[in-house]
C-alpha cells in the first residue's frame, strides 16, 4: 500500500513527482508502539514550502513522535524536491520548509540546502 505523507502531497503540488511509500511519513513502528505503551502522543506537523514570497501550504500534515523526526523527514523530502528541480533544469535555491504546529505557529524553518552534504572528504 502506498501512502503519501503531508510532505509528499505538498511536494506534488509544488511540481514534483514525490510521494512517500510503504508507510506514512515519520512512522517507525517500533517507536510508535513504544510511544503507545508509554502513553506518549504523536504530534501533527505541517510542512509548508516557502520560496521567496510564494507559499505552498500543507493542509493535512503528518504525525511524528517529535520535532527532530519531522525535521529529518523534511530534509529527505527537500532532497527529492531539489532532485526533481535539477532534472527539470532548474537550480534549487532559496526554498524552505516552514514546519508548523496545529495552531499554525512556525516551529522551525528548514532550508532545502541543509539537506545537502558538504564536500566529500
Amino acid at each position: 500500500m502506498v501512502v503519501a505523507s503531508g510532505i509528499g502531497r505538498v511536494a506534488g503540488a509544488y511540481g514534483c513527482i514525490s510521494a512517500r511509500s510503504e508507510k506514512p511519513s515519520g512512522t517507525n513502528h517500533g517507536s510508535f508502539l513504544f510511544a503507545w505503551f508509554a502513553g506518549g502522543n504523536r504530534v501533527r506537523y505541517f510542512f509548508n514550502i516557502r520560496d521567496g514570497a510564494r507559499m505552498e501550504r500543507d493542509l493535512e500534515g503528518s504525525e511524528f513522535d517529535n520535532l527532530e523526526l519531522a525535521i529529518q523527514d523534511a530534509r529527505l523530502a527537500a532532497r527529492e524536491i531539489m532532485a526533481e528541480h535539477v532534472l527539470a533544469g532548474y537550480e534549487p535555491d532559496g526554498q524552505f520548509f516552514d514546519i508548523a504546529d496545529e495552531d499554525g505557529r512556525v516551529l522551525v524553518s528548514v532550508p532545502f540546502r541543509s539537506a545537502l552534504r558538504s564536500k566529500p572528504q
